[in-house]
C-alpha cells in the first residue's frame, strides 16, 4: 500500500486556495489508485479541519504559523511514507531536508518559482513565463497552467459555450478566504452607484465570514444576493457575464470557463502572478486593492461591462490557457 501525505495550510485569515486544490488532487488519486491511503497534515482553521474530514481523509492538525524549522517535533509519522505533497506558499530548505527524509518521494507545489534542491518535483502552475519543462539526473521541474489542477466540475463548463451578451447583466465578486473588511467595503463602495447596471451581483464571502461583516456588507449594497457557500462555484462563474476576483488560484478557475473578468491583488505576492496572468488577455489586472480608489474600480467594471469585443477575446483566451487536464497529466508522474 501507498501512503500519500499532504502538507497544507489554510483557513480565514490565509485562504483556501491551497486546501481546495490539494484536496482535489487527493480525491483524484484515492479514487485512481485504491490501495493508497492518504493523510493530511494542517496548519488550519476549525472550518479547513472540517471540510477535509468531511471528505473522508485523515487529518492531524499542528499549531497554525509553526516556524517552519520547528516541524520535526510535531510531524506525527514514525515511519517514512510514500510520498509527501507540500502546498505552501512559503516552504524553507530545513522544511524540505526534513520532510524529504520522511518519504520516497517529495513534490513540491510553488505559486512563483523556487529552487527547493531537496523535492523530487517541483510544481509551478502559475508560471507563465516562456519556458520547457525541466527534468535532470535528480529532478522534475513543471509550469505553466497546464498543471493548474481544478476539479471535474470545471472540464464540464470548460466545454460548453460561453455566450457573450452586448452588455453584461450579471456580475460575481470573489475574493477568497483572506479578505478583510476595508476590501469588502472597498468593492461596496465602488459598486453602489452602478449597481443599477446589472440584473444580478453574486457576492461570494465564504462561510467562515464574520456576522458583523455580512450585516454591513448587505446595508453597503442592497442588491447583491450574499452567498456563504462555495459549493457550486464553477456554475456561478459560468454564468456570470462578468466577474471581480482576487488574484490567487480563482483567476484560473475564472479562465476554464471562459468568464472576463478584473482582478485585484489582495497581498503582495499576488501581484507579480496577476501582471503575468493578465498578460495572456484572459483577464484585467486592474492592482492592489489597498492601492485602488472606488472610482478606479467603478471605471473598469463600467467599461469591461460594455465592451462584448474585449470580453470576448478574454473568453477565448482563458479557454486557451487553462484546460482542465492537470489531474491526469501530473498525477502519474506523482504516483509510480
Amino acid at each position: 500500500m501507498k501512503t500519500v501525505v499532504f502538507r497544507i495550510k489554510g483557513g480565514k485569515n490565509y485562504g483556501w486556495g491551497h486546501v481546495v486544490r490539494m484536496t482535489v488532487l487527493a480525491d483524484f488519486i484515492r479514487n485512481k489508485f485504491n490501495n493508497t491511503k492518504i493523510n493530511f497534515v494542517v496548519e488550519g482553521s476549525k472550518g479547513v479541519i472540517e471540510y477535509i474530514r468531511q471528505r473522508g481523509f485523515g487529518v492531524y492538525e499542528i499549531p497554525f504559523d509553526l516556524n517552519s524549522s520547528k516541524e520535526e517535533p510535531w510531524w506525527p509519522f514514525e515511519e517514512s511514507v510514500s510520498l509527501i505533497i507540500i502546498d505552501l506558499v512559503r516552504v524553507t530548505d530545513s522544511m524540505a531536508k526534513f520532510l524529504k527524509s520522511k518519504c520516497a518521494k517529495l513534490v513540491i507545489f510553488g505559486d512563483i518559482r523556487t529552487r527547493y534542491p531537496f523535492a523530487d518535483i517541483l510544481v509551478y502552475p502559475q508560471v507563465l513565463e516562456p519556458h520547457r519543462n525541466e527534468e535532470k539526473i535528480d529532478q522534475i521541474v513543471l509550469k505553466g497552467p497546464e498543471y493548474f489542477i481544478l476539479d471535474k466540475e470545471y472540464l464540464f463548463f470548460h466545454k460548453k459555450h460561453k455566450r457573450i451578451l452586448p452588455q453584461a447583466k450579471s456580475l460575481l465578486i470573489c475574493l477568497g478566504g483572506s479578505t478583510h473588511m476595508r476590501d469588502y467595503s472597498k468593492l461596496a463602495q465602488a459598486l453602489l452607484p452602478i449597481e443599477w447596471m446589472f440584473e444580478t451581483i453574486d457576492f461570494i464571502i465564504g462561510f467562515e465570514i464574520d456576522i458583523g461583516l455580512e450585516a454591513h456588507l448587505h446595508r453597503s449594497l442592497p442588491k447583491a444576493n450574499f452567498i456563504k457557500s462555495e459549493s457550486g462555484l464553477s456554475r456561478r462563474l459560468y454564468e456570470s457575464d462578468i466577474a471581480i476576483i482576487a488574484g490567487g488560484f480563482i483567476k484560473y478557475e475564472l479562465a476554464a470557463v471562459g468568464t472576463p473578468g478584473i482582478i485585484v491583488s489582495i497581498v503582495d505576492h499576488q501581484h507579480e502572478l496577476s501582471v503575468m496572468f493578465s498578460a495572456k488577455k484572459a483577464a484585467e489586472y486592474i492592482g492592489l486593492l489597498s492601492e485602488l480608489t472606488a472610482e478606479q474600480i467603478r471605471r473598469s467594471v463600467t467599461e469591461l461591462s460594455s465592451n462584448s469585443s474585449l470580453r470576448t477575446e478574454m473568453s477565448f483566451a482563458g479557454k486557451r490557457l487553462v484546460d482542465c487536464l492537470a489531474l491526469e497529466r501530473l498525477t502519474p508522474l506523482l504516483i509510480n
